[in-house]
């Protein structure tokens, strides 16, 4: 002490920050050696003593680079994390009289500290040893947000390369991915059996993304299989992970290997992955018809699993490149169109789902190629009858809305309606845009009801629902601008051209202002109705190209 209080007379910022280091060391050297309290209040002494004649800028920089060497220990990474997420309750770790005193430096030293932490070999043991304490103790006793960093910190690690899995040695990966296995059933066992809901679904969704970001560093390519055989789907459902945390790993698989985060020495580690996902998907999609399938049967949370099966769903047909046969005979597509037209669940998480998977497969299986009759395929024939048969729901929920509508009950008065409005305007907009080749083709495929429902969606009282379908008007007017030659242009425009002058009747009325003074309008509103307005004028704009000028003004004219 008497040495640094010579330097502080000197205004030596760097070798006070080399003794403050010092002292860090010995005292949790001495923690270790004699954890008593002795040691402790000396330590707070010091300190005290120290920085008494120190400025703020002074003192920060001082404690910023003694807590940057810090030994990496557990009872360290504790103590800081303490000062950044304060525990909840008095933890039950080891550490407990190290985190009982404020960090120095405070939150800021202390996030600095835990930022260089991350990147060294020893987080793989500590973060490990971190999420081992809920084998001993409950989760209720452990700050959440220590164990999320530890996850965290893993999950990191496993997507690096660099700073990450070249840390350990090529053999020790196997014991890794165990562990995180275990982790993951040690916190299913203290929170209920991973109910959906539950406390730690943060925490297991982070670790099953650190298994899945592992599984590609280590070409674990028998991972979807080997994470069902956990889930004892081939022993009686006989033990293993929920189905909540195998929902997460197999979620977690496609979206991990389809991350530009993920960095791998080899980006052919990358594809040869994509394969043994595609490989695994025949096993993955019967699993996640099971989850739906027993969604009533059983009490409990069956509801979110159900969810979270459509999204994982979802992702797998976003990213894992699966034949769309497959995509066609799988019971998942008939579980979607259930959903889809069942009232009940028109509000419903599993509705919304259901709408962004119907989505998903029209984005994804868009590739038509009608010289080639491809409207064979059976993907297309099932998604074409499946839309088509959504219309009778459709057309009921929009003649309420526009009853209601009319009766000046405004929105209010159909919001009942307004998700199914809303997720029946979404797939058929898209599937107007996916199948914009069938659309513009000579060849009577029956496109022209297709269109139909998009303009009865462009009609919808809610002009936010309705402006969903404008894209689709300009990419259908540029499409028919771009055929060739001319002659066969002028057939497609006059062939369509009564649903052109149907859209201008609906663009007229969605171009006039509310009845009423404009003064009784909000100024929010009024900007909204503006916004709505520029965006139809636009949608004018391009039946003027296909029409011209003169017939739109007849047209408008009359309509007004």
């Amino acid at each position: 002490l008497s040495r640094l209080h010579l330097r502080l007379s000197q205004r030596s910022i760097t070798t006070i920050c080399n003794d403050l280091s010092e002292i860090y060391h010995d005292y949790t050297c001495d923690y270790h050696n004699d954890p008593s309290r002795q040691s402790v209040t000396i330590y707070q002494r010091s300190i005290t003593t120290t920085l008494a004649t120190m400025d703020q800028q002074q003192m920060s920089t001082a404690f910023s680079a003694a807590a940057k060497n810090l030994p990496p220990t557990l009872p360290n990474v504790v103590w800081a994390l303490s000062a950044v997420f304060p525990p909840l309750k008095q933890p039950q770790l080891s550490s407990a009289a190290v985190s009982s005193h404020p960090f120095p430096g405070g939150r800021g030293a202390a996030d600095k500290y835990l930022t260089h932490f991350q990147d060294m070999p020893e987080a793989w043991t500590v973060c490990d040893a971190l999420l081992s304490s809920v084998t001993n103790t409950n989760t209720n006793n452990t700050n959440p947000s220590h164990l999320f960093f530890a996850a965290q910190t893993l999950h990191v690690k496993c997507r690096e390369h660099a700073c990450g899995i070249r840390q350990l040695p090529p053999d020790s990966l196997d014991s890794l991915r165990d562990g995180l296995i275990r982790h993951l059933r040690n916190l299913e066992r203290h929170d209920g059996n991973g109910n959906v809901g539950g406390s730690n679904r943060a925490l297991t969704t982070r670790l099953a993304m650190a298994l899945s970001a592992l599984a590609v560093q280590m070409s674990w390519e028998t991972a979807p299989t080997d994470i069902l055989r956990l889930a004892g789907l081939s022993a009686g459902e006989g033990g293993g992970i929920s189905r909540a945390t195998v929902l997460d790993l197999l979620s977690s698989l496609p979206e991990e290997t389809d991350s530009r985060r993920l960095v791998l020495p080899d980006e052919r580690t990358r594809d040869s992955y994509r394969g043994g996902l595609r490989a695994a998907a025949p096993q993955v999609l019967p699993y996640l018809d099971l989850c739906i399938s027993e969604r009533d049967t059983k009490s409990g949370n069956n509801d979110a699993v159900a969810v979270a099966s459509l999204r994982c769903f979802s992702i797998w047909v976003r990213v894992v490149d699966m034949p769309s046969s497959l995509v066609a005979t799988c019971l998942l597509l008939h579980r979607c169109f259930e959903a889809l037209q069942d009232p009940d669940h028109s509000s419903s998480d599993f509705f919304e789902a259901a709408v962004d998977a119907v989505i998903g497969i029209l984005r994804v299986y868009h590739h038509v190629n009608v010289d080639s009759n491809a409207t064979d395929d059976a993907l297309v024939r099932s998604m074409s009858s499946a839309v088509m048969a959504l219309r009778p729901k459709f057309e009921a929920a929009m003649a309420l809305a526009v009853q209601n509508t009319s009766a000046g009950g405004g929105f209010d008065g159909y919001c009942d309606q307004e998700d199914l409005l809303r997720g029946h305007c979404r797939i058929f907009t898209e599937m107007g845009e996916s199948y914009m080749g069938l659309i513009l083709n000579e060849r009577d495929m029956g496109q022209m009801a297709l269109v139909d429902l998009v303009l009865a969606s462009s009609a919808i009282p809610d002009h936010e629902i309705a402006s969903i379908t404008l894209n689709f008007w300009y990419r259908f007017v540029h499409g028919l601008e771009s055929l060739e030659p001319m002659s066969y242009r002028y057939a497609r425009i006059d062939h369509y051209a009564p649903v052109v002058h149907r859209l201008l009747n609906i663009c007229a009325k969605l171009l006039q202002y509310p009845e009423g003074e404009e003064d009784d309008i909000s100024p929010d509103r009024m900007d909204d109705i503006r916004r709505d307005r520029y965006y139809v004028r636009d949608t004018v704009e391009d039946c003027c190209r296909v029409l011209g000028g003169n017939a739109v003004l007849n047209q408008v004219s009359i309509s007004s």
